[in-house]
């Protein structure tokens, strides 16, 4: 019996090989093979982005258009544009939001926003982004005034002069009564 199960065994210990192809060919590239394959590879990648980007006919448009028209959009290539169109242009809706608050508070105001829920809600008309909702991004527009959020602790949190009114946010939070609600404004707590 022991003899048996040895052979059982062997049995399965045995794999079939598979058996090499004669016509294989066996090479080992040295590294100084590798070395000039790979600046002959560089070479012709260097070569067909020089050609297709810049002088040939099939991509041209792409660098001389497109790309470099476009830069002299955003930047202004008479000096057309000013700063506050170039921050319309690069960050549309919440430059202009930035802009209305800016221009309708006094330097000294303390301003409460509302949490990261109101500024993009699918019934809102302007499409602000979350960006609104770090405090240091919004603060390098507005300062020399503070601003608050509805939803972190501050010292100024009981303090705030303004309130800024996202997707008909921040009317609760105002001393007096409004008879038409805007969408998106900024407005005293006190009148």
């Amino acid at each position: 019996m022991s003899s048996q199960k040895k052979k059982k065994q062997n049995r399965r210990i045995k794999k079939p090989v598979a058996k090499k192809n004669k016509a294989s060919f066996n090479f080992k590239m040295t590294p100084s093979l590798r070395f000039l394959r790979n600046i002959f590879i560089a070479i012709i990648v260097l070569f067909i982005a020089f050609f297709s980007t810049r002088e040939g006919n099939l991509y041209g448009w792409t660098y001389k258009n497109l790309l470099v028209e476009n830069i002299k959009f955003a930047l202004g290539k008479y000096g057309e544009l000013d700063v506050h169109q170039k921050y319309v242009v690069k960050m549309k809706d919440n430059y202009q939001y930035i802009k209305l608050v800016k221009d309708n508070t006094p330097e000294d105001a303390i301003i409460l926003f509302p949490d990261r829920k109101h500024f993009n809600t699918e019934r809102s008309t302007m499409k602000l982004s979350n960006q609104l909702s770090h405090p240091g991004y919004i603060s390098f527009f507005l300062y020399p005034r503070k601003v608050i959020y509805d939803n972190r602790e501050s010292i100024y949190k009981d303090k705030y002069t303004h309130v800024a009114i996202l997707d008909y946010w921040g009317y609760d939070k105002l001393n007096y009564k409004i008879d038409s609600p805007v969408e998106y404004t900024i407005l005293p707590v006190n009148r």
